[in-house]
């Protein structure tokens, strides 16, 4: 499909997905959100808890690649880990570990991202971490206590970038 392609849930807009694993799972989208856990996290009622997205191969042509939740908007994302998945976004941005775009509303607390490979392709303006990519100005949500213990992001042929270890730009 086109949008919000995960191994467990597409979209989260109430209610709480608990202890879930999502492991090794080919998960590809055309446009954007593609993750292992949840593609979008859209309401204060929200949670995302104790989840493992580990040994995914992950896709997205165009935007929200990530290990966890493609765009947190609003609702929590707590205890989660990204293990050892191999990340892509093809042609534009918006990488992340655990998270790609994080909104004002959402909250990243107590996360791990290990062992983890970001790569972005032919991106003209890419964010990416191994955390998260993009919590921009009115976007940036609520970060703490996220943990990277080792992972790799490798970017090809970028006109400009924002890349760092825990995020892109906050």
């Amino acid at each position: 499909g086109n949008t919000h392609a995960s191994a467990l849930v597409a979209r989260v807009t109430s209610g709480t997905v608990r202890n879930c694993i999502a492991q090794n799972n080919e998960v590809y989208t055309g446009v954007r959100f593609a993750t292992g856990i949840a593609a979008m996290v859209c309401s204060p009622l929200a949670v995302i808890d104790h989840c493992l997205s580990s040994s995914n191969k992950i896709t997205s042509k165009d935007f929200y690649a990530s290990g966890v939740v493609g765009e947190l908007s609003s609702g929590v994302v707590v205890n989660c880990t990204s293990d050892s998945n191999n990340i892509t976004v093809e042609e534009r941005r918006l990488i992340g570990g655990i998270a790609g775009q994080l909104k004002k509303d959402g909250n990243l607390i107590n996360c791990l991202s290990k062992n983890c490979i970001l790569n972005v392709k032919k991106a003209k303006e890419p964010y990416a971490g191994l955390v998260f990519a993009n919590a921009e100005n009115d976007f940036a949500g609520n970060i703490s206590n996220c943990l990277v213990l080792s992972g790799e992001v490798n970017v090809s042929s970028a006109s400009v970038g924002y890349v760092g270890v825990i995020g892109g730009w906050l």
